[in-house]
């Protein structure tokens, strides 16, 4: 396992302070949809109690498998316990390895409205989507039933002004902590405004399907695994288990856990 991440850390230097460029598979693909989010694992034998593992992932659209079933096509999974930079890196080198990016018609980052997942827009140069469950969560905490519907219209239009015009005027007809709870929803949207407007009316694209993929991968990846009967880690095994599940994902897991460093030659005695 170290050696994956000396490797994987050795390919991110040499991107991001030398220039260099990875091989590639050069795949070229209409859009790249990308999600992020975090999940907190408790610790061990750390100064903090708990620790985000980060987990990102990369598809190419969507294929029928069953009656109103589908499944991610060609998807890219990379997950950690690290910063966002970081992970963003890593990431960005992972989807270069296998995609010619800078052909990619349009990519596409999904989240919650955390700053680091936002920032991973920037840093794939793609355009930044408030996840709809997470937007719709957050009107129906703030606001009346009756209220949440022409508001969410408006934000997935794109029209942010209607939507803070909307809720000024809830706003108003609220009182104490209700009123309260209102004011954080339109900080919340007006941090989020490059994100509200539905992606696939960005793209000319209706017929796509929505984002929403990284809540059932969080479970199948790290909750089911990690955050059961009490379960604990050190930020150390921690990082090193999801990445294990990773590569296990990618169907790789078999070939770095048999990977052993191979011992130094002998060198040859000088001649006496």
């Amino acid at each position: 396992m170290d050696g994956y991440i000396d490797e994987e850390a050795k390919e991110v230097a040499e991107v991001f302070e030398e220039g260099v460029i990875p091989e590639s598979e050069g795949r070229i693909v209409p859009y790249l949809l990308v999600e992020g989010d975090g999940t907190n694992i408790a610790l061990q034998r750390e100064e903090e109690r708990r620790a985000e593992v980060k987990i990102g992932i990369a598809y190419e659209g969507w294929q029928l498998v069953g009656k109103d079933r589908y499944a991610l096509k060609g998807k890219t999974t990379y997950a950690g316990v690290m910063n966002g930079q970081q992970f963003w890196e890593g990431f960005s080198v992972a989807l270069t390895g296998k995609y010619d990016l800078d052909k990619i018609g349009q990519v596409i980052v999904g989240g919650d409205g955390a700053e680091w997942v936002k920032n991973g827009a920037e840093v794939l140069g793609g355009l930044y989507q408030l996840d709809r469950f997470h937007l719709l969560r957050a009107l129906r905490g703030g606001l009346r039933e009756e209220e949440v519907k022409a508001v969410y219209e408006a934000c997935i239009t794109g029209d942010v002004a209607e939507a803070d015009v909307l809720l000024r005027q809830a706003q108003g007809r609220a009182k104490g902590e209700a009123a309260q709870k209102i004011a954080r929803l339109r900080g919340y949207l007006l941090n989020n405004a490059p994100g509200l407007r539905d992606y696939r009316l960005e793209v000319g694209r209706p017929d796509l399907r929505g984002l929403g993929a990284i809540e059932s991968n969080i479970d199948k990846l790290v909750a089911h695994r990690m955050k059961k009967h009490g379960m604990s880690w050190t930020k150390r095994g921690g990082d090193r288990m999801v990445r294990l599940i990773c590569l296990r994902e990618k169907g790789q897991l078999q070939g770095w856990v048999n990977c052993r460093p191979q011992p130094e030659e002998p060198k040859d005695s000088p001649m006496s």
